[in-house]
């Protein structure tokens, strides 16, 4: 506005001519013009500030705003004159050499006094987001409990609090090499990837790696704490029933009847028979739990709610983290930032449990039990898949899911045959769908799908 439109001239003015011309009676009149439209322009650079911050109300702030001006314009170009005795005289005039001169001017004038409020509304703006990501910083570094890190993709350092640097990073502030495969995955998938990760004894970190964009990654990690553990104590401790109540009693019985008699050879033997009256009484009782919720799947129907799938399989990573670090085996989660679903929490969380704890189950140590949730404009896809000893072909696609049905009957006689059929019915309460996947000695997948929020 100020430069190119009087370089190609102002409609029909020529080039070498001046559009406007500005002049005052003497010269310190003329200083002061100068320092009175600088002082203008910082008054409305100011009220730009004034407009951009957060309080009080935007009404309040317009106000205060139009009073600014009113009161500066009025002291700059109406008080001063006054004080320097010409307020009676046209101490300074302007003339323009054709309408279109004058027309281009007092817009150049509007544009620049909008410019103006419009930077110092985009300044106060950073300012407050400045401040705000300082505070942000100092809770992250003094109090939070947590660690918290921005690294690039090559895993190089770019910001994290001290518990981020301890936990995250060795000593050439890369991130550690457990977790670079995981952070490559969030990188390459646009998707979060959550794995657990054992620093020493006492720290097991759950560990997230979310994509900020295709260079930057944020990385959380959090203790498993035993809060969690607490809440979930009785789903912690479920275990795989028999379906035949006639075995564990029998067992039960005779070996009582032996300790009774006292015709047990050795105090070896008195007290394997004990142990074995406990383990068959224990199977007893997860029979018992097994039946008892099937029952209730029955008769009794899911209490749907709101919920965020994501938040279901951190639960069930929680809940069996401390069982796949025990064995040596790995429990991986990648997912979106969010799957808002309407479900049944509890029954979600036992159907995907009993599905973890099966490939548990049937992977070796060292194996990588992975969990996916996709989202879809229909639904949610949740897939659990392990490296196990599979399944046999003749129980798929169907048969591995009915009642009593036991894909490995003398692989330890722990299992109830109940648990799949569990998942099964759970999924089919939330109008979902089930479908399994196995080839021997490769490993299982297992793959639900649920229907989106309304």
């Amino acid at each position: 506005m100020w430069l190119l439109v009087p370089l190609f001239g102002v409609q029909g003015t020529p080039v070498q001519a001046a559009p406007i011309l500005i002049r005052a009676l003497n010269v310190p009149l003329l200083v002061w013009a100068v320092a009175a439209a600088s002082l203008s322009a910082l008054s409305l650079f100011g009220v730009g500030r004034l407009l951009g911050a957060s309080q009080p109300s935007l009404l309040l702030r317009l106000v205060l705003g139009c009073l600014c001006l009113i009161g500066i314009g009025g002291l700059l170009w109406v008080g001063m004159p006054h004080a320097l005795g010409v307020a009676n005289r046209v101490w300074l005039t302007l003339s323009a050499a054709t309408p279109g001169a004058l027309y281009w001017f007092v817009a150049a004038l509007g544009i620049s006094a909008l410019a103006l409020i419009a930077f110092g509304v985009m300044s106060a703006s950073t300012v407050r987001r400045q401040r705000q990501v300082r505070a942000l910083r100092q809770l992250a570094d003094g109090y939070l409990e947590v660690a918290i890190a921005l690294c690039d993709r090559r895993g190089r350092l770019r910001y994290a609090n001290p518990r981020g640097v301890a936990w995250l990073f060795g000593a050439d502030q890369r991130l550690r090499p457990e977790l670079r495969e995981a952070a490559q995955s969030a990188l390459r998938s646009r998707r979060n990837t959550a794995q657990f990760l054992t620093i020493d004894e006492n720290t097991r970190l759950n560990v997230q790696c979310v994509p900020q964009s295709r260079t930057l990654l944020g990385v959380v990690a959090a203790q498993s704490g035993s809060e969690a553990a607490r809440s979930k104590f009785y789903e912690q401790f479920l275990r795989r029933i028999v379906h035949d109540m006639r075995n564990p009693l029998a067992a039960i019985i005779a070996h009582a009847n032996n300790l009774r008699a006292e015709i047990l050879p050795s105090p070896e033997s008195a007290a394997r028979a004990a142990a074995i009256i406990e383990n068959e009484a224990q199977r007893l009782t997860r029979l018992v739990d097994s039946l008892l919720f099937d029952a209730r799947l029955s008769y009794v129907p899911p209490a749907l709610e709101p919920l965020d799938l994501v938040d279901v399989l951190e639960e069930v990573l929680y809940q069996h983290e401390e069982r796949a670090a025990a064995e040596d085996k790995t429990l991986q989660l990648e997912m979106p930032p969010s799957a808002p679903c309407i479900a049944d929490h509890d029954l979600l969380i036992r159907a995907l449990s009993n599905l973890v704890e099966n490939s548990l189950k049937y992977s070796e140590a060292g194996c990588v039990v992975h969990l996916s949730l996709n989202a879809y404009d229909q639904g949610y896809q949740i897939v659990v898949r392990d490296s196990g000893s599979g399944i046999p072909p003749s129980y798929l696609p169907d048969k591995i899911f009915e009642p009593l049905v036991r894909a490995r009957p003398r692989e330890g006689g722990s299992g109830s045959g109940l648990g799949l059929a569990i998942v099964k019915k759970i999924v089919l309460l939330h109008r979902g769908t089930l479908q399994a996947e196995s080839t021997l000695g490769e490993g299982t997948t297992i793959t639900l799908w649920l229907p989106a929020a309304p």
